[in-house]
């Protein structure tokens, strides 16, 4: 996970701008892109994705205290949609980090099953095997 405090660290090491220009650039992002969403526009970053708002219908939820039926009320949530070039440049690092682990050194699990379904919980777990 990438924290506020990592991702300011990160544009201050690239952009050569001090830790704190680099908070004020986060910031002043962040909050056009809140304001732009309080708004109901969406923000659309190119290669990127983008944030919009969507209308969550009123629906029946329970009182997790008292067991009442109430109706939880409509409300705006934020959501976001990756773009395509985003997708794929994940999918290529996980896709790099399946082919790390076959380095000398390195190992990952593989689950190998037969034709046969596996009648047990041991027999799931013998077919786990180390590559």
């Amino acid at each position: 996970m990438l924290t506020r405090t990592q991702l300011v660290q990160r544009i201050s090491e690239v952009c050569n701008l001090s830790r704190r220009d680099s908070k004020v650039v986060l910031e002043c992002m962040l909050h056009a892109v809140i304001e732009a969403l309080k708004k109901g526009d969406n923000v659309y970053i190119r290669r990127f994705g983008t944030f919009h708002t969507r209308l969550r219908s009123p629906r029946p939820s329970r009182n997790p205290i008292t067991g009442a039926h109430v109706t939880s009320p409509a409300k705006k949530i934020a959501r976001f949609k990756a773009s395509k070039e985003l997708l794929r440049l994940v999918a290529g690092a996980i896709d790099e980090l399946a082919s790390d682990a076959d380095e000398p050194g390195s190992f990952r699990f593989e689950l190998k099953r037969s034709d046969d379904a596996c009648a047990s919980r041991k027999e799931a777990a013998a077919a786990v095997s180390l590559v």
